[in-house]
């Protein structure tokens, strides 16, 4: 594992060029696991704003290696997010640019993510194509042989650990393949309310993200209670202690 601190990019994307997304994406993919499923907890949960999207790109751009798409997939979210911004209110309202955001590689993976996330995966197709394990379409190309090995072997054997072993070729893909290790611990927080329901738990029982959703739900939880059976508890209650006091007297 590379020593290297993953550093976030700058505000100002607007200069950066191809080359530092790439280099972007081998810094993330160098990390520790808890740093790229981080990554892929801030993807998950990124909001349908253009202001989100930015921020993402600013903290984490190195996640934007999806399956099957240009390295540039990067440079034109920017684009687009830059775009929308001069969009006015309304128009961010109108189903045109909800239409437009869920065409952008970036929402249309981070909308199959959170299938896989919240398990509604059942058969497994979704997270294979996060992970590239669908085969491109051959080609008749007779140029560099290894990398058409490098795009359909996404498995080789490990004589070593006797199994088979993923082989990611992107941040992006590493972090999936992660998930999958951690799925028993890839959680949606029970809170509708919540803002970032997407987290991976600390222990498997683990119902909500943290401790503010956790105590919302207490509180919701407690009016719930007193207001369908706190009539009846107090009339319970004093009952019992008329009954107490009658019994002192005697």
């Amino acid at each position: 594992m590379s020593s290297r601190i993953y550093t976030p990019a700058p505000r100002d994307l607007s200069k950066w060029e191809t080359a530092h997304w790439l280099q972007a994406s081998r810094d993330l993919m160098n990390q520790s696991p808890k740093v790229l499923l981080n990554a892929l907890t801030d993807f998950a949960n990124t909001r349908d704003t253009p202001d989100a999207l930015l921020t993402f790109l600013r903290k984490h751009p190195g996640l934007m290696g999806f399956p099957y798409c240009d390295p540039t997939v990067a440079e034109m979210a920017l684009s687009f997010a830059n775009g929308m911004k001069k969009w006015s209110a309304s128009e961010r309202d109108s189903k045109l640019f909800q239409d437009a955001l869920i065409q952008t590689p970036f929402f249309h993976f981070r909308d199959r993510l959170r299938q896989v996330w919240s398990g509604g995966d059942t058969q497994g197709l979704v997270l294979a194509e996060l992970l590239s394990l669908f085969d491109q379409p051959e080609t008749n190309s007779e140029e560099d042989p290894e990398g058409l090995i490098h795009l359909r072997w996404r498995f080789l054997p490990d004589w070593r650990k006797g199994s088979l072993q993923y082989r990611p070729r992107s941040a992006f893909e590493r972090a999936c393949i992660l998930l999958l290790e951690n799925s028993s611990r890839a959680k949606v927080c029970a809170r509708a309310e919540c803002s970032s329901p997407f987290f991976i738990a600390g222990r498997v029982t683990q119902r909500y993200c943290g401790s503010d959703c956790a105590d919302a739900m207490q509180d919701q939880w407690k009016t719930k209670w007193w207001r369908e059976k706190g009539n009846v508890w107090r009339k319970q209650r004093k009952a019992k202690g008329r009954a107490k006091a009658k019994g002192a007297k005697r």
